[in-house]
């Protein structure tokens, strides 16, 4: 079996440069989350942080995972209606804050998991190819295969959400659960604090020293609200979704 770490477990915590594990944001207000809000604000250049960006102009997150490649959601990139490609996307930014990047690039090539997210909620993942190899600037996070029997059980998942700071800063919650495992569906149901945009945001966890992807953030159960939940304790009906890697880690490996 895999032995995986969590990221404040680390002993070299401070060559990750990860942000106090305590450190909470007052100012979210509606989100899926389970009593208080955990997450950080990744405000800072460092890595691995700076390697998780906003893909333009679906309002989703990403992550950079080679030079040229970035991982997101399938449903940040297909048009429900058509259930083709977005004719909307355009840039990929890492390390995005408040409006500005240090790098940028166009997206030039598109694979999904599925074209049909909402009715394949398993698939709903996509790989990203960029004009330019930015990734040389900002670093990638490499991944690991997992699936729905293997995958962490201490993980870490961020994202730009649209309560959290605007949007304008990635947040991260630091060391969360996976809280249920579905095979058939290949599904993760975890209770890290995320809302609407930490869509295609990663789920990290720590192998052999070194910060991995394991999986992609994909959904949030919200009992047909328009708006994310706050309750005080977990709830699987209100369960946040993640998909693991094992669907797209050989597309990622190919590339």
């Amino acid at each position: 079996m895999l032995r995986y770490k969590s990221l404040c477990s680390l002993i070299f915590i401070s060559l990750l440069t990860l942000p106090a594990c305590d450190s909470r944001d007052s100012t979210s207000v509606l989100q899926n989350r389970f009593g208080e809000d955990n997450r950080i604000p990744l405000d800072r250049p460092d890595y691995p942080w700076r390697a998780i960006g906003k893909v333009f102009d679906s309002g989703c997150t990403g992550t950079m995972v080679g030079r040229d490649i970035v991982l997101t959601a399938a449903h940040c990139v297909v048009d429900p209606a058509t259930k083709k490609i977005a004719n909307n996307l355009t840039w990929f930014r890492p390390n995005y804050v408040n409006g500005s990047a240090p790098v940028e690039s166009w997206i030039e090539q598109i694979w999904t998991g599925t074209f049909d997210p909402e009715a394949d909620r398993g698939n709903d993942w996509a790989v990203l190819r960029l004009r330019e190899p930015i990734g040389d600037k900002v670093g990638w996070i490499s991944v690991n295969p997992t699936d729905s029997i293997n995958f962490p059980d201490v993980v870490t998942v961020a994202g730009y959400s649209v309560d959290f700071h605007g949007g304008e800063i990635a947040g991260a919650h630091i060391d969360c659960h996976t809280r249920n495992r579905f095979h058939a569906e290949n599904l993760i149901f975890h209770d890290c604090d995320t809302a609407r945009g930490s869509s295609g945001g990663p789920v990290l966890a720590v192998f052999n020293g070194s910060v991995v992807v394991v999986g992609v953030n994909v959904a949030e159960r919200r009992d047909s609200s328009d708006t994310s939940l706050v309750l005080s304790n977990y709830d699987e009906q209100y369960a946040n979704i993640a998909i693991p890697s094992h669907g797209f880690f050989n597309l990622v490996r190919q590339q």
